[in-house]
């Protein structure tokens, strides 16, 4: 048995470029159950063709990305990453 959950989140920096999301995903370390977030996201690129991702204010870099129709669709997780962490994303 083990929890997932999903929901929407927004940053410090309020951007209408951007959109975020953050899933659970369940994984046993040491025998004992932990919750890896999983986050995910679009951001309309305008003039910029990347993101930038920070995590505890240094850089990182999306584990999945895909754009389409001036749009960058991405997924990005760690696996040292706390639950209550968040992550900032902006364009470069």
């Amino acid at each position: 048995m083990y929890h997932n959950e999903t929901g929407l989140y927004t940053q410090k920096i309020d951007s209408p470029d951007i959109e975020l999301f953050k899933t659970f995903n369940p994984t046993y370390k040491d025998n004992h159950l932990r919750q890896i977030p999983v986050w995910g996201g679009v951001v309309n690129l305008g003039d910029y063709d990347s993101i930038s991702i920070h995590l505890n204010n240094e850089k990182q870099l999306p584990n999945v990305t895909t754009k389409e129709n001036g749009k960058m669709y991405f997924f990005f997780s760690f696996p040292n990453i706390l639950d209550d962490e968040e992550i900032e994303v902006s364009k470069p």
